[in-house]
């Protein structure tokens, strides 16, 4: 199974125009392990390149390479919690819907990569 890295995908940098975003989501360490394999799109109908560089988490649109989400690792007793991130703000790149709304769009995409992971 290939691991997700910068490396596999196009992969622009977080844009300067960003804004943070405070999450309350925890992951035990089989999920962490999921997690950290990240997601290498397939074909064209996925939208999502994700993976994990120094403790954060990266959400780049697959098509563009732009980095819409970030997310640090913490490590936590049975696994890691994600308390901050990041979401893109250029105009250009992305335009950007509520910070509650991009949080649960953050959990959702992980949720989908945890499932597709244990398929």
């Amino acid at each position: 199974m290939t691991i997700a890295t910068r490396a596999t995908w196009k992969h622009l940098p977080m844009p300067a125009k960003r804004q943070a975003l405070y999450l309350a989501l925890s992951f035990d360490t089989d999920e962490v392990e999921c997690i950290r394999r990240g997601f290498i799109p397939r074909d064209m109908d996925d939208k999502w390149s994700i993976f994990v560089e120094d403790d954060w988490l990266y959400f780049h649109r697959s098509w563009t390479g732009f980095c819409i989400f970030a997310v640090r690792l913490e490590p936590a007793a049975n696994g890691v919690v994600i308390r901050e991130g990041w979401a893109s703000r250029d105009p250009e790149q992305y335009h950007g819907s509520s910070a509650a709304e991009e949080q649960r769009q953050i959990a959702a995409l992980i949720d989908s990569l945890l499932h597709s992971r244990k398929g």
